[in-house]
């Protein structure tokens, strides 16, 4: 007889460069998985149910799993097609390390085609320019320590830091 298998893979079917995506399938009691990657890196153990695959390149990948029950019966080879899109660079913050209260100073991330950014101040107001351009003023109204950052996201989704895209 042989194993009821999980007719899905679930998990991401589009990606990015350089990030790692579980992929998973309904587990059965006393079976087993057999994994197998193509454009990608397995990073977790293949005999499970789940799978932790980490994307290095642009292009297509491909997930394939099939169960072996506890008698050894061999299931159908379930298939995911796999989109991996390009991560934006990971912008580099030019602008003053140094402001006095009420000073607005004038921040760049540079260029980069195709990409929109995102910024944040923990204690001061961005103004002047559009918070999605790569260039920024920010009024700093807070003494002590205060933070700026930035990132590129691109229009397939995919943004230069490890988690998520704000919209």
């Amino acid at each position: 007889q042989r194993p009821v298998v999980a007719t899905n893979i679930n998990g991401p079917s589009t990606t990015c460069t350089g990030s790692s995506a579980l992929y998973s399938v309904i587990p059965n009691p006393g079976s087993t998985y057999h994994w197998t990657v193509t454009g990608g890196q397995p990073i977790s153990n293949q005999d499970l149910d789940s799978l932790l695959v980490q994307w290095p390149n642009i292009g297509s990948g491909i997930i394939t799993v099939y169960e072996t029950d506890f008698a050894g019966c061999n299931g159908p080879v379930t298939v995911l097609p796999i989109r991996i899109n390009e991560t934006p660079f990971t912008p580099v913050l030019d602008g003053p390390s140094e402001a006095c209260i009420g000073d607005t100073l004038s921040y760049s991330a540079g260029q980069y085609t195709g990409s929109t950014f995102h910024w944040t101040v923990n204690t001061g107001n961005i103004g002047y320019q559009h918070p999605d351009s790569a260039d920024v003023s920010v009024n700093w109204y807070v003494p002590g320590i205060n933070m700026i950052s930035v990132y590129a996201a691109s229009s397939n989704g995919c943004c230069s830091r490890s988690w998520r895209c704000w919209p």
